[in-house]
């Protein structure tokens, strides 16, 4: 609905009570994912119109008393999905929803923007998913939807800084793109973890766990049912 409007909470821990950060956001974006950096909490959000462009918050919690736009993302991929902090720089991943290419976006310390990932395919619904900083390396997960002849996609891509490469590829009608895309990343030791988000609302398939211990050879764990994944990023 083009109403939406979200909120960011924060929680006491001491009176275990929840109270509003700020105001609301702007009418119509959704807050999918938080992240501090620089000393302030970032805010990426989801716009709820199609065509619409998400956008990256921040704020000082105790200090500031509204949010600060950083950033608007472009209009059709610009669905914000996470956020994290890399070498230094503030990451962002999308969704594209109007047939254009998903990306990965940096923000450097002087408040650059680019887009230093893109999507080989315009296909409705590719996206980048959620993140996770593991061994110096930026895990970045990928699904690309079938665009009709059974070549849907599911990737884990790494970043060292410099140079992107795949750590996993799945590729063709075996696969559903969103069904083999992970969806939160956890580290365990020292071991890295990522969980399977499940497809659609209408399919309770379960989810699966994807594992690595050197981020080159993975291995996936068998299929449990369950409820659907709705958190982006654990560490």
């Amino acid at each position: 609905s083009v109403d939406y409007r979200g909120r960011v909470f924060s929680l006491d821990t001491v009176s275990n009570k929840l109270a509003q950060l700020a105001p609301t956001l702007a009418t119509g974006h959704i807050p999918y994912a938080l992240c501090w950096y620089l000393g302030r909490l970032w805010v990426g959000t989801s716009q709820s119109l199609i065509t619409g462009a998400g956008r990256v918050y921040w704020i000082r919690p105790n200090i500031d008393t509204d949010f600060t736009l950083d950033h608007t993302m472009t209009a059709g991929n610009g669905d914000v999905q996470a956020l994290a902090t890399f070498q230094g720089k503030l990451y962002a991943t999308t969704r594209a929803n109007t047939g254009t290419a998903a990306i990965v976006k940096e923000r450097t310390t002087a408040a650059v923007w680019s887009a230093v990932e893109t999507s080989p395919v315009t296909t409705l619904g590719n996206t980048y998913l959620a993140m996770v900083v593991w061994n110096n390396v930026l895990y970045v997960s990928y699904a690309e939807p079938d665009s009709g002849g059974g070549d849907q996609a599911s990737k884990i891509r790494k970043y060292d800084g410099t140079t992107w490469s795949d750590a996993v590829s799945h590729s063709g009608a075996s696969i559903t793109a969103l069904r083999n895309a992970i969806a939160v990343w956890y580290i365990y030791g020292t071991r890295l973890l990522g969980v399977v988000k499940v497809s659609r609302d209408t399919e309770w398939i379960g989810h699966s766990v994807r594992t690595t211990d050197d981020g080159s050879t993975w291995a996936s764990g068998s299929t449990q049912a369950a409820a659907p994944v709705i958190a982006r990023v654990v560490t």
